[in-house]
């Protein structure tokens, strides 16, 4: 579903075909937040379903670098080798301690920003690698979710419940409707529908093995 076709279905089950009380804009806004708490229960089940790659230029002597917008919070902090142009995954360390840390690059995070010590040295471009968790939004009338389609629903009836309000007659309903829809994301969010890992013993003796 698109966000045009979740908007049309949120109308159908509030029961305003034509804007009258609730104009499109303030529905958008409303599928959004839904979306957002979509997106905190799927995050219950699985951390990583959403994580996003941003790189960012380092500067000489710059410490701090801002989170991307609307980061939930930092998954690892990567720095580019100058040399091979790879990324080398960086140690997180208490701010207290990365400051005076001297044994190698760590990261730290303060406030909205991400801190690299010891400080840069030199500038390099796309330098810092940020695997972190985005806030996840439908901008345009074409976006789609990026959870799977038996959730889309879930967005249409949360976000009714944000617009008609708590108080209305149906909200259990409402609200067992959505715990149904949300009741098996384990299966949606399983890491590996086939090749599992599972634990294989060694049972091949080497040659001269005089155990039992």
């Amino acid at each position: 579903m698109t966000k045009l076709s979740i908007r049309t279905m949120l109308r159908r089950v509030i029961m305003e075909v034509t804007p009258q009380n609730w104009p499109d804009a303030v529905l958008d806004d409303l599928i959004n937040v839904a979306y957002h708490s979509t997106q905190k229960e799927v995050m219950k089940v699985d951390p990583e379903a959403f994580l996003e790659w941003v790189r960012r230029d380092i500067v000489l002597n710059k410490s701090d670098y801002p989170k991307p917008e609307g980061s939930w919070w930092p998954n690892q902090v990567r720095l580019k080798n100058s040399t091979t142009g790879k990324y080398d995954r960086l140690v997180f360390k208490p701010f207290d301690e990365a400051e005076t840390w001297t044994d190698g690059n760590v990261w730290s995070r303060r406030g909205n920003y991400i801190w690299i010590f010891p400080t840069p040295s030199a500038n390099l471009t796309d330098g810092i690698e940020m695997i972190h968790v985005p806030t996840l939004t439908l901008a345009a009338d074409t976006d789609i979710p990026v959870v799977p389609l038996g959730l889309h629903m879930a967005i249409v009836y949360v976000s009714k419940i944000l617009a008609l309000g708590e108080t209305y007659q149906g909200v259990d309903k409402d609200r067992t409707l959505i715990a149904d829809l949300m009741g098996d994301l384990s299966m949606y969010y399983w890491k590996t529908g086939g090749e599992g890992y599972t634990f294989q013993p060694d049972i091949i003796k080497p040659f001269g093995y005089q155990g039992s």
